[in-house]
């Protein structure tokens, strides 16, 4: 929690009024920084990372129940867009971000589709933002990639989901359109087909 209501204390105020206030990311929210070094007299912040993360980033997930006050509810990473240096499943030259997303209403649940660049296609039950659940993933590299043979892996970076229809489509910088439909569970435990 933050030391007060406006953020963490100030401890070179003198310093800070009239120029650029470098902060440093820690407890509080970026806002509340921002306002206790405008407080301050700061004409701009910088917000510095301190501490050694991924150099990705997750799905973040708000909930809008109340729509002057946003909450950030949850926030989705893959293995891969959470680890600080890539291991065994993850490929060093992979992209682990999020680029598009859409979510659909059916009936009493809420599904976020999403394209991940090298984690593939996603489809979360966000139904609960507190507690997003993943239901299905499509995952392809290329054989002759994985072999060491040269080849591309996929890439996905951009989806369109077809409105009350079972399919989606995912844009591969690697590989052209690919159509997806959602299966639930599915033949190969992973619950979403393709056809290129």
């Amino acid at each position: 929690a933050c030391a007060t209501s406006l953020g963490d204390a100030v401890l070179n105020a003198a310093q800070v009024a009239g120029n650029i206030a470098v902060v440093r990311r820690g407890d509080c929210f970026f806002e509340e920084k921002a306002d206790t070094a405008f407080n301050a007299g700061a004409i701009a912040v910088v917000l510095a990372n301190n501490q050694a993360s991924t150099p990705w980033s997750g799905l973040r997930i708000w909930d809008y129940s109340d729509p002057a006050n946003p909450v950030l509810a949850s926030t989705f990473d893959t293995v891969c867009s959470a680890s600080t240096s890539p291991g065994t499943e993850c490929d060093p030259a992979g992209t682990y971000s999020v680029h598009n997303v859409q979510v659909e209403t059916l009936g009493n649940k809420v599904l976020a589709y999403v394209s991940w660049y090298s984690d593939g296609m996603l489809v979360l039950d966000v139904s609960d933002p507190y507690n997003p659940v993943e239901v299905a993933r499509y995952v392809d590299n290329s054989a002759d990639f994985i072999a060491g043979n040269g080849g591309n892996p996929h890439d996905f970076w951009g989806i369109y989901k077809e409105e009350n229809s079972p399919f989606f489509y995912g844009s591969d910088r690697n590989g052209g359109l690919r159509v997806f439909k959602l299966k639930g569970s599915g033949s190969d435990g992973r619950g979403a087909s393709s056809n290129p």
